[in-house]
């Protein structure tokens, strides 16, 4: 059975429509644009690092090929039906099954909080668990190669343009994402 820890993310599908509907000027979200359609427009912003992390002292915290993490049970950071998460790709390139996916989780808190009391791995990205790797509560699995990034894009409707106060909010994240871009 499944467990589902719902959050206030919005599916990116479900973002399509709000930006579709003109109910959003812009969302910031790691959608594929293949995804989207030509009155979509998705403009790259960043790329961040996506990892795999368990608690400290996991049994397997220490593996650094997919393979000794087939058996582990995951929490699926998505929801079910949006983007492939990473580590069916992964799994996938491996030629591994799909992994077990014990719960769904939208919220952060809620991820980290399982994490750090259960023996359930999790793909998430860097910068969202260092401050819990430092300090000793997570731990980065070391797997080799290394999770593709997650790329965000800042998608708008290309059949409109934005309104002024969406135009400066949008050059703000810009400004945002030039800082962490690699």
């Amino acid at each position: 059975m499944t467990a589902r820890v719902w959050g206030p993310v919005v599916p990116a599908l479900t973002m399509f429509g709000l930006l579709r509907e003109g109910r959003l000027d812009f969302a910031v979200i790691p959608a594929a644009p293949k995804l989207m359609g030509s009155d979509l427009y998705a403009e790259r912003l960043l790329s961040t690092d996506m990892v795999v992390v368990a608690r400290h002292g996991h049994p397997q915290g220490t593996a650094t090929r997919l393979e000794a993490l087939a058996d582990c049970e995951w929490i699926l950071g998505a929801r079910p039906g949006d983007i492939e998460p990473a580590i069916v790709s992964a799994f996938a390139g491996a030629g591994l099954p799909v992994p077990k996916f014990a719960i769904q989780c939208d919220s952060f808190s809620a991820l980290i909080f399982l994490l750090m009391q259960t023996d359930y791995v999790a793909v998430t990205s860097l910068p969202a668990v260092e401050p819990f790797c430092r300090e000793g509560q997570l731990r980065i699995v070391p797997l080799q190669p290394r999770l593709a990034p997650m790329v965000q894009y800042l998608v708008t409707s290309s059949l409109r343009p934005l309104a002024p106060n969406a135009q400066f909010l949008a050059k703000e994240f810009r400004r945002a994402a030039r800082g962490f871009r690699r």
